[in-house]
Formats: C-alpha cells, sequence, structure tokens
C-alpha cells in the first residue's frame, strides 16, 4: 500500500504509515454489540454452621420439640343417606280397594285397649249365663218325676232316699245307684251333683270362656251319659214304667250343657 502523505510503501494492514505516521485508511467502525441480558445470581442457601453435639449447650440439648401447626379440623359432616326408590304400586281393582277402606273402617277401635276383652267377654257372660241356667234345671229336676205308671211317678229325690222295689228290685235307704235283676239307674243323687258341677263351669265362663269351656264339656258329658242309661233302663228293664217329665229335663239340661261347652272350648276368650 503506498502512504498517501509521504509516497512510501506501507503495510495495508496497518492504520497508519510506518514512514511519516499519517493515517493511510479511516478506522472502520464496528457496531456495538448488543448488551447481554443481565443473568440472576445463583441462589445461596445460607446454612448455619452447626456445632458438634459435644459444643451444644445442656439446655438445648433437652429442649423438646418444636410444636408443628395443625390446620383446624374440619367439621362433621354426616354421611349420606342412601337414596332407594319407591317401589311401584301394584294395580288394584275397585272392588278390592272398597273391601280393603272397609276392613279399615274398624281398626281405630279395635286399637284402642281393651276392646277386643270387652267382645270376647260378652260372649262369655252368655254362655255363663246360659250354662248356670243349665245346671240349676238339671238339679232341680230331681224334685220332678223321673219315672210314670198308670199317672203315679216317683221323682229323683224319692228314689235316692227310699229306693225302688218291684221286678226283682227290693232296696231302702239312700242310694246313688239302683241295681237287680240286670238295672242299672242311677237316682237323683248324681243328677244333683253334676247340676251343681255345670253350674260352677257356667260361673268360670264368665271370668274365661276356655278353662269354663272345658269343665261345662266333662260336666255335660258325665249328665247326659247318667241321663241316657236312665232313659235306656226304663224302656228296657222298666215295663210298663216310662220316663217321666223330671228325666227328660235332665236329659235336655245334660245336652245343652254339652255343646255349650264345645262353643266356649273353641271361643278366643
Amino acid at each position: 500500500m503506498i502512504c498517501p502523505n509521504c509516497g512510501n510503501e506501507t503495510d495495508e494492514r496497518l492504520r497508519f504509515c510506518t514512514g511519516c505516521g499519517a493515517e493511510t485508511a479511516p478506522a472502520v467502525r464496528q457496531p456495538p454489540a448488543a448488551p447481554a441480558p443481565p443473568t440472576a445470581p445463583p441462589a445461596t442457601t445460607r446454612q448455619s454452621p452447626q456445632r458438634p453435639p459435644a459444643e451444644q449447650h445442656p439446655a438445648q440439648a433437652q429442649a423438646p420439640p418444636a410444636e408443628t401447626y395443625q390446620t383446624p379440623a374440619q367439621p362433621y359432616m354426616p354421611p349420606a343417606q342412601p337414596t332407594t326408590r319407591a317401589p311401584a304400586q301394584q294395580y288394584m281393582p275397585p272392588a278390592q280397594q272398597y273391601l280393603q277402606q272397609a276392613a279399615g273402617y274398624g281398626a281405630p277401635y279395635a286399637a284402642q285397649p281393651g276392646y277386643g276383652a270387652r267382645g270376647a267377654r260378652y260372649g262369655s257372660v252368655v254362655l255363663g249365663a246360659i250354662t248356670m241356667v243349665m245346671g240349676a234345671l238339671a238339679a232341680a229336676s230331681v224334685f220332678l218325676s223321673w219315672v210314670s205308671m198308670m199317672g203315679y211317678g216317683a221323682t229323683g229325690w224319692s228314689m235316692m232316699i227310699h229306693g225302688a222295689a218291684g221286678q226283682g228290685v227290693s232296696t231302702s235307704g239312700f242310694h246313688v245307684v239302683v241295681t237287680g235283676n240286670g238295672l242299672i239307674f242311677f237316682t237323683g243323687f248324681p243328677a244333683m251333683l253334676l247340676g251343681v258341677l255345670i253350674t260352677v263351669g257356667g260361673l268360670v265362663l264368665l271370668f274365661n270362656s276356655r278353662a269354663g269351656g272345658v269343665l261345662t264339656l266333662l260336666f255335660g258329658i258325665a249328665a247326659t251319659a247318667v241321663a241316657a242309661v236312665n232313659i235306656t233302663m226304663v224302656y228296657t228293664k222298666m215295663q210298663p214304667v216310662s220316663p217321666g217329665v223330671g228325666l227328660w229335663i235332665f236329659a235336655g239340661a245334660s245336652l245343652v250343657a254339652l255343646v255349650l261347652g264345645i262353643v266356649g272350648m273353641s271361643s278366643p276368650g
């Protein structure tokens, strides 16, 4: 490169001439470089120096651990109840609905205390009263004619006190059963006793129909059997004697008492 000032040859790479020192070429200005973005300094954790266990103070070594903060407990919420679907109603004919409604009318009265007891007690009172009447008739029949012949008759009471005579039978004094020549005839004593027992059964029926029904049934069976034996003996062994009105009353009252005993046993009271 030739220097424009002194004409000496100089190195083109140099900015100034080596002979005269004049500037041979203007300096090329470089555009300023863009400043680099600032970078945050790395975070440094400051750690406190730990002293060895031997250098710690005794009070600090025995200090309890620091309490940790606990969040307040959440309020109690009851568990969600499972939802159940109501069953679908079945179709009911109008006639069945009417019968169901009619049956429910008596429910408030049946729910009252003592309602059923009064109904059962009323039935027991009726049975007891009728049974006591039958027992009184059976006992009173002893004083009526049990056997009759040609307008004359003998009562069950007289046969009990004096006995009987005729056709191979000759007795006297107090008797319960008259026997002789194949004859077995109950006098008025069993009839009076069974009549009183039937009356007791009717009295029990006033308070307990089951227990009174059992007693009335047993006494009614015994009285009916006595009346049946006497009527059979009159027709088979005591001809021309016929049963009197008293014996028929005793038989009828005994049979009715038997039926009342069965009804009392089947009663719910």
